[in-house]
């Protein structure tokens, strides 16, 4: 993947949007569904400029929009797997809250068990 970026930087790939044209830095700054669009377009045009023949190298257009689409599905890739583990670490979070709130609450459930004797003891012992 790296060489496909390389690639793309030496060759200085541009992706239709439309807002105009874009570079490849500005495919991880946009809307998730923005970049969607512009994969699904690149795969239309890779489509439509395929002719079907079994002897036929590809030609240098229909090679570019392959690797743009390819970079596109890489970053599309890549940022829903860091969405699922933001995901994932808001979930854990939430949890380990909870967990703390219950320990809290058996604390001072543990507390309001003890006798009037054990409290002034614990109350002299933390004085």
């Amino acid at each position: 993947m790296n060489n496909l970026f390389i690639k793309a930087s030496k060759n200085k790939f541009r992706f239709n949007s439309t807002k105009g044209k874009i570079n490849v830095e500005d495919l991880w700054a946009i809307g998730l569904s923005y970049l969607d669009g512009i994969a699904v377009n690149l795969h239309k045009e890779l489509e439509e400029s395929k002719e079907l023949s079994f002897i036929a190298t590809p030609t240098s257009k229909s090679k570019e929009l392959s690797d743009k689409l390819e970079i596109c599905k890489f970053i599309i890739g890549e940022r829903l797997a860091a969405a699922e583990k933001l995901k994932v670490k808001k979930a854990n979070r939430a949890k380990l809250e909870k967990i703390q709130a219950i320990r809290s609450k058996k604390s001072d459930e543990a507390l309001e068990n003890l006798t009037e004797a054990e409290l002034d003891e614990l109350e002299k012992s933390l004085l």
